[in-house]
């Protein structure tokens, strides 16, 4: 499903095109840069073509929009998505042996062994938690024509303000 939800075009695209270059982009899964991790100085999770971060994003929006046709693609969903795939890119749990030695082998032998096959199907996972937050959990309805759900979010948020602190 999520391969024809990701390969069927959609009246969104051409905004989904624009909104991707300017999503997260000083981070290196969408830039390209290498970044050293502190006191393991020789894993290096590495992104050596901005386009796979971006075709990843690209890829879960797209279908997002073909999978909820009725909310399809606004803006502020590439910030969401974007930081589902930066949690589960499988980058992340590859670590160097002074890693593995400071963060326990067992530890990362279990918490690896989970990521056995993850490179090919982590873009189709974080499309799915996508989907489970903005459909299931209904998180959809803050991108509705209007945004009316974010407007009521945002003036409860003032009354709050004021009442919790009052000038």
């Amino acid at each position: 499903m999520f391969n024809d939800l990701k390969n069927t075009p959609s009246q969104y695209d051409g905004q989904i095109e624009r909104d991707i270059t300017r999503t997260l982009g000083d981070h290196f899964y969408f830039n390209g840069e290498v970044n050293f991790v502190p006191k393991c100085h020789d894993i290096i999770f590495l992104n050596k073509n901005e386009e796979k971060g971006q075709q990843a994003l690209y890829q879960v929006l797209r279908a997002y929009a073909n999978f909820d046709e009725d909310i399809g693609y606004t803006q502020g969903m590439n910030f969401i998505a974007g930081t589902i795939l930066i949690i589960l890119d499988p980058n992340n749990y590859k670590m160097s042996r002074d890693c593995k030695e400071l963060w326990g082998v067992d530890f990362l032998s279990k918490t690896l062994a989970f990521f056995k096959n993850y490179d090919e199907e982590y873009v189709e996972e974080a499309s799915w938690i996508f989907v489970h937050i903005l459909y299931v959990k209904n998180y959809r309805v803050i991108y509705k024509r209007e945004f009316p759900k974010l407007v009521e979010m945002v003036n409860y948020l003032d009354a709050q303000i004021q009442e919790k602190i009052p000038e």
